[in-house]
This record gives C-alpha cells, sequence and structure tokens, in this order.
C-alpha cells in the first residue's frame, strides 16, 4: 500500500526505468543460478531474497505509474513518460499481479 501512495503522489518518473530493471532481473538471475550449483549459506539467501524484494518494490513503483499515468498529476504526483492506454487494462493488471507475487515470495525467502 505505502509503494502505491509512493508511486502516485511523487514527482520522479519510474516509467522510463526499464532498462534498469532488466539488468537488476539480469543480476538476480545470475545470483540464483550460482546459489544453484554452489552451496550457499542464509547470508546469501538472505541478498538474493533482499535484492529480489526491493527489485520487485521498485517494479510495483514502476507499473503502478504506468496504471495511473497522466491522471497522478491530480494527487500531487508528476508527469510520466510511459503509460498504459485504456485498452490495456488486462496487461496493466496482470504485470502489478505478479508485481506483488514475486514481491512476496522474495520477502519470504529468506525464512
Amino acid at each position: 500500500m505505502a509503494l502505491t501512495i509512493y508511486a502516485i503522489r511523487t514527482n520522479a518518473d519510474f516509467t522510463n526505468s526499464g532498462a534498469y530493471m532488466m539488468v537488476g532481473m539480469l543480476g538476480l538471475l545470475m545470483m540464483i543460478m550460482l546459489s544453484v550449483f554452489f552451496p550457499t549459506n542464509s547470508v546469501w539467501s538472505s541478498l538474493i531474497g533482499g535484492g529480489g524484494a526491493m527489485l520487485f518494490g521498485f517494479m510495483i513503483i514502476m507499473d503502478t505509474q504506468k496504471i495511473f499515468g497522466s491522471a497522478s498529476q491530480a494527487y500531487g504526483g508528476g508527469q510520466r513518460q510511459f503509460e498504459y492506454s485504456i485498452d490495456m487494462y488486462a496487461l496493466a493488471a496482470w504485470s502489478l499481479y505478479l508485481d506483488y507475487i514475486n514481491f512476496v515470495l522474495y520477502l519470504l525467502m529468506p525464512l
């Protein structure tokens, strides 16, 4: 809930940070592949879980800003470079759903 409120109220534009998210995803994938082939400990698992939760937290912010788009200016937010159109509601819902599921899974990973 806090991430959604932040995404709507902030003037920072996260919608154009898709390339940075992709680099983060590739780094996370490499860390997971290393943990599969080499024995790991709880610190490594916590690093993967924390990094994944942080990455998907930023993705929640990015997708929320794409959903609200320019309408967030009414709530104190700034102009957005990219946004979903009205016909892309299913893609927007699916994307945000996957972000929340992965966020929770990575939060639970170190446990």
